[in-house]
């Protein structure tokens, strides 16, 4: 049986995906270091849609949802091209 690993777990979405897959029955290993850290937005070289992100969540979980399209809200943002200088400095590259 394949092992997931499950990084941040102890946060919101770490500790639902490790009982959705606890919950069936997968095997999980997970990984925190309990610290806030900080989030960086890091940008791979192409642009990914909400609804693609979206289904790769979606994929990795195995849950099948309707999805809803509505009109765009004041403040969303419609595309974000992210930097990568925050982790160069963190990472001293």
């Amino acid at each position: 049986m394949a092992t997931s690993l499950v990084i941040r777990s102890a946060g919101f979405i770490g500790s639902n995906i490790v009982r959705h897959h606890v919950a069936r029955g997968k095997a999980v290993r997970v990984l925190d270091n309990f610290s806030p850290g900080e989030i960086l937005n890091i940008a791979c070289g192409k642009r990914y849609t909400l609804l693609e992100l979206l289904d790769v969540l979606l994929n990795i979980i195995e849950v099948k949802v309707e999805k809803v399209h509505t009109e765009p809200r004041s403040g969303d943002v419609r595309h974000s091209l992210a930097s990568i200088s925050q982790a160069e400095a963190q990472l001293s590259c």
